[in-house]
This record gives C-alpha cells, structure tokens and sequence, in this order.
C-alpha cells in the first residue's frame, strides 16, 4: 500500500462521519474532490517528476509571504490607521499603540529579512 490509499481510507473514513453529523453537501463535495484527484493520479505523477527544486523552494516562499507576511502586513496597515485616526489611542494610549504599531513592523520586517537571507 501506498500514501495514496492511506489517505484515500483516512478522507472515506471522514467523509462517513461528516455524512453521519449532516453535513451531506460537505460530504458529497469532498468525495467529488477526491474522486478527480484520484482519477487523475497517474497524470499528477507525471507532473509532480518535472517540478525541479528550485520551482518547489520558491513555490513554498510564495506560500509563507501570502500565509504570514500579508496577513501581518495587513496588521501594520490597519495598526497605523487606528493610531492616525486616534480609535486606538482612546483606548489604549498613544504610547502602547505606537509600541505596538512598532512591534508589529518589526515582526513583518523579521519576516522579509528571514526570507531573503535563509
């Protein structure tokens, strides 16, 4: 047996509890799902043998600035609006929404720094 059938019986095997729960749309969607993904093994093999290193290495950089850089970012953005428009200072302070508007960019510049040097 292979990691293909492992995974095939643990997603059956959640698949029968969510029908079991009521989530029959979720079900029905997810054995669809797995039913082309199955169907097109043989294919995702193929293509998975042509992806060179670097390809994936980057691809995953992709995955972490969009999964953690951009929220955190996001997080700056909205930090600095507060602060301007002084919502956040009314409740908490000019001085600990400055700090944190500062430690939130040091986090997003740690982020940038950790991807580009490692």
């Amino acid at each position: 047996m292979g990691l293909t059938t492992e995974m095939a019986a643990f997603v059956t095997f959640a698949v029968g509890i969510a029908m079991v729960r009521g989530y029959i749309v979720l079900s029905v969607s997810v054995t669809i799902v797995m039913i082309l993904i199955l169907s097109t093994k043989p294919k995702l093999h193929d293509c998975v043998k042509t992806i060179e290193p670097s390809e994936l290495y980057y691809g995953i950089i992709f995955l972490i600035i969009s999964a953690v850089m951009l929220p955190c970012y996001l997080i700056v953005v909205m930090t600095n609006a507060l602060v301007k428009e002084g919502i956040f200072t009314f409740f908490i302070g000019t001085r600990k929404a400055w700090n944190l508007l500062t430690m939130c960019g040091i986090i997003v510049a740690g982020g940038v720094l950790g991807i580009l040097f490692f």
